[in-house]
């Protein structure tokens, strides 16, 4: 039987895209010797190292440490930093910063760009960070809006006109500001979600991008 040729981190990066979806699956053990079926690849250190430097990440079931009525639930390993940080609802994830996690969000929905080309449309509205005091005023006259969520998938699907996600870690909830936002949209037309993770994010991502398109009814002009 023929060898398969050895891969290099520059060839594995043309599979980027199926090997995201195996690391998703998968914890990096289970991955790696998926991938290393495939294709002949380095040591499981080398293949660590280049999800680290793709920011792909991988997933583990293991037991949390906290229970509820659903028993154990699932936690999420991640490759960047993480802490656990429970939810307002009670449960528990070992995510990154908001910053870290739509990171992740942006970089999946770019990696997911070739099977789902609208989700190029996807955008992050910058109304958060640290501003001066001069700076912060020149951005509300330009049209800064406080409380806007944070992605922006312009496409109609599953009856909406759109889809707004609010992006949360741990027990930060909301503002009113945020709430006011999310169910004004709502009101237009448009799906609106506060999604605790980038998991929850890529998910409803997902589920939105996969439903049928929504059929605009154009009016006629008199």
């Amino acid at each position: 039987m023929e060898k398969a040729p050895r891969i290099t981190r520059r060839t594995l990066r043309k599979h980027l895209e199926e090997v995201t979806e195996i690391a998703w699956e998968h914890d990096a053990e289970e991955a790696y010797r998926i991938v290393k079926e495939k294709w002949e690849i380095g040591s499981s250190r080398s293949f660590r190292d280049f999800l680290n430097k793709e920011h792909i990440t991988t997933y583990q079931r293991t037991a949390a440490s906290h229970r509820d009525d659903k028993g154990v639930e699932e936690k999420e390993v991640r490759n960047y930093r993480v802490k656990e940080r429970k939810t307002p609802d009670g449960r528990i994830q070992l995510t990154g910063s908001e910053d870290a996690e739509q990171e992740k969000v942006v970089c999946w929905a770019k990696l997911m760009s070739n099977a789902y080309p609208d989700l190029e449309l996807l955008y992050h509205v910058p109304n958060g960070g640290s501003r001066n005091k001069a700076e912060a005023s020149k951005l509300r006259r330009m049209g800064v809006r406080a409380g806007v969520p944070d992605l922006v998938l312009p496409v109609p699907r599953a009856g909406y006109a759109g889809l707004y996600i609010e992006l949360k870690v741990g027990e930060n909830r909301p503002s009113n500001s945020q709430k006011d936002w999310l169910e004004k949209l709502t009101i237009q037309g448009y799906q609106a979600l506060v999604c605790y993770g980038g998991n929850e994010a890529i998910r409803a991502l997902q589920q939105y991008i996969t439903a049928s398109k929504t059929a605009l009814v154009k009016q006629n002009e008199d």
